[in-house]
């Protein structure tokens, strides 16, 4: 019986400590995020750039030299996002100065641009946490507010009236996530995974619109900005 009883207290143990693991992970992934969204919150560009992964860095990076050297082809061939993003750098910022910007000044820009904003500000907070070994991503969720009445209730000062009463859930964005993985021990956040889901909503919107999609595109960067430099396509001069 002595052994039996080891034996289950061994698996109860090993079970505790997966699940302990797992749990220790989504909170380090979630630490990640939480880092992000505060240096996003104060600007803090620093702070921000120590929470991307070293191929996020780089995926900025080319993400500047193709705004600074691009032609219409490899131009209008980017995700919707990478897009409008070297739409919006051509058009609001003058050539010399786009073509000397730091990947640092580049995350100050978007922040101030509304390429980076905090999440919560839009009612988005985390979901659930997914983990696959050295990468995870967490699954966005929409912050809802119901509104009910309350029932009618005798209280110490007689009949009080049913009045309202307000419940706040979060409801799972489908397809929505941010990506992480896991370098040197350390979760950072994971900017190079493609967002399909997004490049296929914005094809069905430029679809329903009558457009193409960089048509499209550019037609929201006109509606950013109200105005579009001529040859916005080609590499800048």
């Amino acid at each position: 019986m002595r052994s039996s009883f080891t034996a289950m207290a061994c698996l109860l143990g090993m079970i505790a400590f997966c699940f302990g693991g797992c749990e220790r992970k989504e909170s380090a992934v979630l630490a990640c995020y939480e880092a992000g969204e505060a240096a996003i919150a104060a600007r803090d560009v620093a702070g921000y750039r120590n929470v991307l992964s070293p191929e996020s860095i780089k995926y900025h990076e080319d993400t500047l030299r193709i705004a600074r050297k691009a032609g219409p082809e490899e131009t209008k061939g980017l995700p919707c996002l990478d897009m409008a993003r070297v739409l919006a750098l051509r058009n609001r910022i003058p050539v010399e100065k786009l073509k000397a910007m730091t990947v640092d000044e580049y995350f100050l820009w978007q922040m101030q641009e509304g390429f980076l904003t905090v999440d919560a500000d839009d009612d988005v907070v985390p979901y659930k946490v997914f983990l696959n070994g050295d990468k995870a991503k967490i699954q966005y969720g929409l912050r809802v507010t119901s509104s009910s009445r309350s029932g009618t209730r005798i209280g110490r000062r007689g009949i009080i009236s049913g009045g309202f009463s307000s419940r706040t859930k979060v409801e799972p964005i489908p397809d929505s996530f941010v990506h992480f993985q896991r370098v040197n021990g350390a979760w950072m956040e994971d900017d190079t995974v493609p967002n399909e889901a997004d490049d296929e909503a914005t094809t069905a919107e430029a679809k329903e619109a009558k457009m193409g999609v960089p048509e499209y595109m550019l037609s929201l960067e006109r509606e950013a900005n109200d105005t579009v430099i001529p040859n916005i396509w080609a590499a800048p001069r």
